[in-house]
């Protein structure tokens, strides 16, 4: 064998080697990169899971006008609209909604809210009482039992 014959074999394996190390390191990350991709991506179907047993009850306020007529009843009183949505991807269950503090007198229950569903009670208070109000939102979801939000307006 010649000179230049045994420098062309020798090129030829260590090219063959190098290409044969480097496709089986490429595919070594490859597959490390894909499963974390897998991880990744299981974490997010379990979160979207999750997402979809959970309801999402938030009860917001709007105050009507004062009344045109100015009889002491209707100055001292203020009336408004309390709206209970349900914001969640799961149907919410026995919700309880409650007025916190000394002037509790805000107390609904609701058998059931669909998502994206929202029942409105018009309601008339004394002025002044609803200033500052908190509001505890409890239900029942796939998620679990007595979940619960807390609504200051």
């Amino acid at each position: 064998m010649d000179y230049i014959s045994f420098v062309s074999l020798t090129i030829s394996v260590l090219a063959l080697v190098f290409g044969v190390y480097t496709y089986f390191a490429h595919d070594k990350k490859l597959k490390e990169q894909q499963a974390i991709l897998n991880d990744l991506n299981i974490e997010k179907l379990k979160k979207e899971s999750r997402e979809q047993t959970k309801a999402d009850v938030r009860v917001s306020l709007t105050i009507d006008k004062e009344p045109n007529n100015f009889s002491m009843r209707n100055f001292y009183e203020t009336s408004g609209t309390i709206k209970i949505t349900n914001f969640g991807k799961a149907t919410a269950h026995n919700i309880r909604i409650r007025q916190k503090g000394y002037f509790s007198h805000i107390n609904y229950s609701i058998e059931q809210l669909a998502p994206n569903e929202s029942r409105e009670y018009h309601k008339t208070w004394e002025s002044g009482k609803i200033r500052n109000a908190e509001f505890i939102a409890q239900w029942d979801d796939d998620y679990g039992k007595n979940r619960s939000s807390t609504i200051k307006l």
